[in-house]
């Protein structure tokens, strides 16, 4: 009986040794995952961050578009005023042109 209780000891101590082995490649397995978790929070973080930035360039580039189309608004009512001008200064030169014509006429 003792050889029978010393065998089934020999096979429990490589039983315990084979689970202490499967126990540190399982902790060792959770540790690179718990690291990689870390980096993939930092690479998230960095991605989001990255993203903020970019939004707020995008929004910049906005509210630039908007001033700009603003500034071409203005500069096209200034433009469409200014033919206005020009097509009255013209009327008038016309007008005055016939009336000093009419008036060398009417001398001759």
């Amino acid at each position: 009986r003792w050889k029978e209780i010393n065998e089934e000891a020999k096979d429990l101590q490589q039983e315990i040794s084979f689970a202490q082995d499967d126990l540190r490649q399982k902790e060792s397995e959770v540790e690179l995952l718990r690291t990689m978790m870390k980096k993939e929070k930092k690479h998230r973080k960095e991605l989001e961050e990255m993203i903020q930035t970019k939004e707020r360039e995008i929004a910049e580039l906005r509210e630039k578009v908007s001033s700009y189309q603003t500034q071409l608004e203005e500069k096209t009512r200034e433009a469409d005023q200014l033919r206005k001008d020009l097509l009255q200064t013209s009327k008038d030169l016309s007008e005055k042109s016939t009336l000093v014509k009419r008036l060398g006429d009417e001398k001759a």
